[in-house]
């Protein structure tokens, strides 16, 4: 019933919560190289002179010329696999023995679109899934047990209807309340046990108590 919504609620904030913090600490690891080389760093031409060796398949190599004449050779730090002899832009920092060459523009946008999308996914999941525990926690709480009556049922899956349900609280108003059957099933004129809980503005919360 409630108890097990608000658990499973309960477990999704936490979820989520992993999430928000992993995908922060991706994006700290993404962008914290660029950042540095792009701020910090001397932009100079460079062309690669070397992929793969034979103790490092990834290892990637370049030629760069700097501004003040001086050449050389240095580990290219980058997104994807650079064509070899291709020329690019290398941001160079002194005293460092690599450079950094920019990702393709697409690498970019699906990174941050991934990852604004996880966001947005995270957030409304959390968002949705607080607001079932907080109402569970008041349902624990302040809730009262009144008789339903089921006046009509939807069956949107095995084991799983949606139920328009009728009821008195205990000042004798009618209220009605969508409940959710996944032990039962239910039938139109048949009674329930509703556990409600009316907040102070008014808004109706309410879970059936199946046995």
């Amino acid at each position: 019933m409630g108890k097990n919504k608000g658990y499973k609620a309960l477990c999704t904030m936490i979820i989520c919560i992993a999430v928000f913090c992993a995908a922060q600490i991706a994006l700290f690891w993404f962008a914290f190289t660029p950042i540095k080389y792009v701020i910090s760093g001397e932009k100079c031409p460079a062309v690669i002179t070397v992929i793969g060796d034979e103790d490092d398949k990834n290892y990637i190599e370049a030629m760069y010329d700097r501004p003040n004449g001086r050449s050389g050779y240095a580990q290219v730090l980058t997104y994807g696999r650079p064509d070899h002899n291709e020329h690019f832009d290398a941001y160079v920092l002194e005293g460092e023995k690599k450079v950094f060459r920019m990702p393709a523009w697409w690498i970019v946008t699906a990174f941050f679109g991934g990852y604004t999308a996880l966001m947005l996914i995270t957030v409304i999941a959390g968002v949705r899934a607080q607001r079932v525990h907080s109402a569970m926690n008041q349902l624990s709480k302040y809730g009262k047990t009144a008789k339903g009556e089921i006046i009509t049922v939807t069956k949107k899956r095995a084991f799983c209807f949606d139920c328009n349900v009728s009821f008195r609280d205990s000042e004798g108003t009618l209220q009605n309340a969508f409940l959710r059957f996944t032990r039962t099933v239910p039938k139109e004129g048949e009674t329930c046990t509703v556990l409600y809980h009316i907040t102070k503005n008014g808004r109706l919360l309410c879970e059936n108590m199946e046995l």
